[in-house]
């Protein structure tokens, strides 16, 4: 059985680990055995690693893992070859790509995205490099998203807002065009992966969702993460 300790104090998150820990050790478990921890970043590791040294007096035999490649690892050799999942860089090309599209951009939802990159004058070098910047923010919101917030990447994938009902009508302006971008680059209309040109991209929380439904099922995780 799965038992799952969450919450937004990372203090009383450490504890719980450092509880866990311990019980392991006093059931037998080798010292020598890796723990494995995954972990959104190099920030977290570090806290984790400097948490646990300061309530057990050591921290050894840590294995970190980013959660991408934690999938990865678990689901290598036993899944299809349909689908990828997105990070920063992926997200940067396709809504680059997207901001391009003349005809994309003269949607009613992209009016202030028009006129964000209008304000460099059109077809200047300040036009293009608003693109550049304005793909690289996004990608990196976007991949924030789906590690962060997967229930808004799953209401915008189910063609839901995922704001509350009392939010104001800027806030849902800016989430028409979010929305449409991220749509568009994880929708069928988005670039291939690069050698892969058959694979379908998808945010994390979208293929997690897929492989926990077909883990449960007993069936094949269709997709593979790159």
């Amino acid at each position: 059985m799965i038992e799952l300790v969450y919450g937004n104090g990372s203090e009383a998150l450490l504890d719980a680990l450092a509880e866990r820990l311990e019980a392991a050790r006093a059931a037998g478990a080798s010292p020598l055995v890796p723990v494995h921890v995954v972990v959104p970043n190099a920030l977290v590791e570090r806290q984790v690693e400097l948490g646990l040294a300061a309530r057990r007096g050591v921290s050894a035999h840590l294995r970190f893992h980013r959660l991408e490649a934690f999938i990865r690892q678990q689901l290598a050799g036993a899944v299809e070859q349909d689908v990828h999942v997105l990070g920063r860089h992926g997200y940067e090309r396709r809504v680059l790509d997207a901001l391009h599209d003349s005809a994309f951009l003269a949607r009613p939802e992209h009016a202030e995205v028009r006129a964000y990159l209008g304000a460099a004058g059109a077809g200047s070098a300040g036009m293009e490099r608003r693109r550049v910047q304005l793909a690289q923010r996004l990608g990196r919101l976007f991949e924030g998203y789906g590690r962060s917030r997967p229930e808004l990447v799953l209401a915008w994938a189910e063609g839901r807002s995922g704001l509350p009902e009392d939010a104001t009508e800027d806030l849902r302006a800016t989430e028409r065009w979010q929305r449409a971008l991220f749509l568009r680059a994880t929708g069928e209309a988005a670039p291939a992966a690069a050698g892969r040109p058959g694979a379908r991209p998808l945010a994390l929380p979208m293929l997690v969702g897929r492989a926990l439904d077909r883990l449960l099922a007993g069936g094949v995780i269709p997709g593979v993460l790159a």
